[in-house]
């Protein structure tokens, strides 16, 4: 976790630094996020949600590029109405660190994978105008991105990311039948499909 921790804020930090051929800009569009593997009751959805942050792209050679990002995004899942509370859904806060290698395909067109390494700013739940802290959500979430990105012009461009992440989202303990405590066991791991629009401020 410390090493993945520690390439991801170098690879911010340091790379831009170690080239001359910088962009840097801004990007924002929406998320379809969901949580695999939670362990709830049967009807839970995908919600809709969103992200924005500042982006850079460093050319490394030929067609190979690095994309460092720092986002904020909302993350989570949405449940039905039940027979005592109405629909609502589950918000996860995030500031995320993806650090992506990039190809040019074509010379519009590039394809995108590497990792990603989020902080949970605050979790909650919302339903019937009732907003309930979710404390047994891990503050560090880490996975995988996959995507595909492509540029209209030199500055403007659009992507589609899928986020995998790890599991051990949630923590929770189990307990005999007695309640006494037996062991602790994480489950779950947040899924992301994002589509964004970018902006380069430098060409």
């Amino acid at each position: 976790m410390k090493k993945l921790i520690a390439f991801l804020v170098l690879g911010l930090l340091l790379i831009p630094l170690a080239n001359g051929q910088v962009k840097v800009g801004v990007k924002g569009g929406l998320n379809l996020a969901d949580i695999h593997g939670y362990g709830t009751p049967k009807g839970l959805s995908p919600r809709i949600a969103f992200h924005t942050g500042i982006i850079s792209e460093v050319a490394i050679k030929g067609k190979i590029f690095i994309r460092p990002e720092l986002l904020y995004s909302l993350k989570g899942l949405h449940f039905p109405a039940r027979p005592y509370t109405g629909k609502g859904n589950v918000s996860l806060h995030y500031i995320n660190l993806p650090l992506l290698v990039g190809y040019r395909v074509i010379e519009k067109g590039s394809v995108m994978f590497g990792p990603e390494l989020g902080y949970l700013l605050q979790a909650y739940t919302r339903f019937d105008d009732k907003h309930i802290p979710l404390p047994f959500y891990e503050k560090w979430d880490k996975g995988l991105n996959l995507g595909i990105s492509y540029s209209f012009n030199a500055r403007l461009g659009t992507e589609m990311r899928y986020y995998h992440g790890f599991k051990g989202l949630l923590k929770s303990t189990l307990v005999d039948e007695h309640g006494t405590p037996i062991r602790e066991v994480k489950d779950g791991s947040n899924r992301v499909l994002q589509v964004s629009l970018f902006y380069f401020l430098t060409k």
